[in-house]
C-alpha cells in the first residue's frame, strides 16, 4: 500500500518542483505525492511561510535541506 505524500508549496516555487520532481522519480513505486499550495490556507502560510518546501509522508514532515532519504525510507518500511 502506498503512501501519503505532500509537498506544501506556494507557485513559482523553484525548490518545490526540484522537490516534486525528485520524490516523483524516486519514490513513485512507495508515494502517492501531492501538492498544497500554502497561500491557499491562512494557518499553513503561518506555519510554514519561508521555510517551504515542506514534506509530509503520512503527516511526518521530512527535512528537505538535505533531503533525509534515510527518514524516509523507514517511513515507508513502517
Amino acid at each position: 500500500m502506498k503512501k501519503i505524500g505532500i509537498i506544501y508549496t506556494r507557485q513559482d516555487c523553484h525548490l518545490c518542483h526540484e522537490l516534486y520532481a525528485e520524490i516523483a522519480t524516486m519514490y513513485a513505486d512507495s508515494v502517492d505525492l501531492n501538492t498544497k499550495d500554502i497561500d491557499e490556507d491562512i494557518e499553513l502560510k503561518k506555519r510554514y511561510g519561508l521555510t517551504i518546501p515542506v514534506l509530509t509522508i503520512d503527516n511526518i514532515e521530512i527535512q528537505t535541506r538535505p533531503l533525509d532519504h534515510n527518514h524516509i525510507r523507514k517511513i515507508l518500511k513502517s
